[in-house]
């Protein structure tokens, strides 16, 4: 099941609140179809940032928030070793609307590398951050390029994992493995004792949803390697394959949660929409479904856009929220 652990869908490091209103559900009463308005606040405020030793804004990539303490990754431009701050959220507000001074640590990503994604996972009694590293530095000179794959990047892909039991003293725990020419985004869960780690792999190749045991997390072990052309055969819908004006397959994000009795995960995987694995083995993941997207798109006229970005479990697990 999900942790108490929040997930901040932000990418600059920013501690809101949300105060009481009642003016949340206008939208669905107003000329915007439903749609929020621009630059519209509805009971937001402001109560702390911090600056991260001058990362410029809009250079963040995710936050996650874990006892009191947020991990913020980074994409600095040109692309630098800048990795991931540790705030002390209390810190950033009481010291608000000063912002400086609750940092509490550093861990530098290797050079020419953005740490993208960042999660916390409690192993035993070990809080682990995970962090997925994507190359971001001068592309390689006469690089293979297949389609519209991205050319190779020069800097360190894979995942990394660190001790951060005391967010203060981060401890590498393991660096770099699982290279896949970057990794994206991952999510971590525990079943029968054991803990694991699903990812998104930037191989661009069909096969790029992966599971990892994460038991040990000092020595995870790597348990397949899966993707759309596993899934096809099982069920996976071909109609809306690579249309719209950002055609392309590809695994983006991933979530896993317990639903009635069974592991199971979201992966989105762009224009085959919101797929859900049993993954109950995680090193046998089983095609469960798939969303079809509406034809044309009613925002852009394109066949079957799509584009599943990202995705989350609610109402028990009656529902998937995408975007």
């Amino acid at each position: 099941m999900r942790r108490a652990t929040t997930r901040f869908l932000a990418l600059f490091a920013v501690v809101a609140m949300i105060a009481t209103s009642t003016t949340a559900g206008l939208a669905h009463d107003s000329s915007n179809d439903g749609h929020i308005p621009k630059d519209v606040n509805y009971g937001f405020e402001v109560v702390g940032r911090d600056t991260l030793a001058g990362v410029a804004d809009g250079l963040y990539t995710d936050v996650w928030s874990h006892d009191g303490y947020a991990y913020i990754g980074t994409f600095q431009d040109p692309c630098t070793d800048a990795g991931v701050f540790i705030v002390d959220i209390a810190a950033a507000i009481a010291n608000y609307p000063d912002t400086e001074g609750a940092t509490v640590a550093e861990i530098k990503s290797a050079p020419n590398t953005r740490i993208n994604d960042v999660k916390i996972h409690t192993v035993g009694d070990i809080d682990v951050l995970i962090t997925t590293q994507e190359p971001c530095g001068m592309d390689v000179p006469s690089a293979a390029q297949a389609g519209s794959n991205p050319p190779d990047q020069i800097g360190q892909g894979g995942i990394s994992l660190y001790d951060v039991t005391d967010p203060t003293k981060p401890k590498a725990l393991k660096k770099n493995f699982l290279e896949f020419g970057g990794v994206h985004n991952t999510f971590a869960w525990d079943y029968d004792g054991n803990s694991y780690l699903i990812g998104t792999a930037n191989t661009f190749d069909f096969f790029d949803t992966f599971f990892v045991d994460i038991t040990k997390p000092q020595s995870p072990k790597l348990l397949t390697i899966t993707g759309a052309l596993d899934w096809i055969p099982q069920g996976l819908n071909l109609d809306q394959l690579e249309t719209g004006s950002s055609a392309g397959l590809f695994n983006h994000d991933v979530w896993v949660e317990e639903i009635d009795g069974v592991q199971t995960a979201v992966v989105s995987y762009w224009d085959l929409g919101f797929v859900t694995l049993d993954v109950t083995d995680p090193a046998n993941p089983v095609f469960l479904n798939d969303s079809t997207y509406v034809d044309p798109d009613p925002i852009t006229g394109q066949p079957y856009e799509g584009n599943a970005h990202a995705a989350v479990f609610g109402g028990n697990g009656d529902y998937i929220f995408g975007g």
